[in-house]
C-alpha cells in the first residue's frame, strides 16, 4: 500500500473517530458533522484549485496531473450528505 493511500485511510478513520466522540460527548448529529467536514474539504479544494493547474504554486513545472477524481469524490460525498440530511429531516 502506498503512503498516500495510508494517509487517506488514517485521515478517514480519524475523522470518523472524532465524529463518534462528538456524538457521544456533545450529542452532535453525525450527518451534520459529516456535512460540515466534506463541505469544508470541497470548498477548500475549490479555493486552491488554481494552485494545482500547470504553472500554479504547487505545480510550477506542470508535471502533476489535475486532481479531478479527488475533487469529484469529495463533491459527490458532499452532495450525498446533503441529500441524506434532507431525507432524514423530512
Amino acid at each position: 500500500m502506498n503512503p498516500t493511500t495510508k494517509y487517506w485511510i488514517r485521515l478517514t478513520l480519524g475523522v470518523i473517530g472524532f465524529g463518534v466522540v462528538l456524538k457521544v460527548l456533545l450529542g452532535i448529529n453525525l450527518a451534520d458533522f459529516g456535512l460540515i467536514i466534506t463541505g469544508w474539504m470541497f470548498l477548500g479544494r475549490l479555493i486552491t484549485l488554481d494552485d494545482e493547474l500547470p504553472g500554479g504554486f504547487h505545480n510550477l513545472d506542470g508535471e502533476l496531473r489535475f486532481p479531478k477524481y479527488e475533487l469529484l469524490g469529495i463533491g459527490l460525498s458532499f452532495i450525498g450528505l446533503v441529500v441524506l440530511k434532507i431525507w432524514l429531516t423530512h
